[in-house]
């Protein structure tokens, strides 16, 4: 028991130092990439769809998982816990819907973007440090 006790410890570091890294240089690249730029904003259907595809299945599976390592938590408000997950999936679908809107030039979605931009930050941050900290 205590031999799987460290093993499942493990698997929760290498995951929390993963999801850290990622965050990290998911932000490093968004700014180098000049995405505040108009003509940075302005993309084709084709070149929406092939951004937003993969990172809305990779940052919906990596909030899977790190939302499931919270069921082990039992000092957290489950109730609470599921708020803040649905809250954290919706800013994942706008955060990638927001693209196809702003290739149309509705720029309003341009500040629901980096809205939704904030509240993953945020959220994927929240997650990994009340892991690290409770886990």
């Amino acid at each position: 028991m205590i031999e799987s006790n460290r093993f499942y410890t493990i698997t929760i570091k290498y995951t929390l130092v993963f999801a850290a890294l990622l965050l990290a240089s998911g932000l490093w690249l968004f700014v180098l990439s000049g995405s505040f730029r108009e003509d940075a904003l302005t993309k084709s259907l084709e070149g929406v769809l092939e951004v937003a595809i993969p990172h809305l299945f990779a940052m919906s599976v990596l909030a899977f998982v790190l939302s499931h390592f919270l069921l082990f938590i039992e000092s957290i408000n489950k109730k609470k816990v599921l708020k803040f997950i649905v809250i954290l999936y919706l800013a994942i679908l706008l955060e990638n819907v927001s693209h196809y809107f702003i290739s149309l030039e509705f720029w309003i979605f341009v500040w629901i973007h980096l809205l939704a931009l904030l509240v993953m930050v945020f959220g994927f941050g929240w997650l990994i440090y009340t892991i690290a900290k409770r886990g």
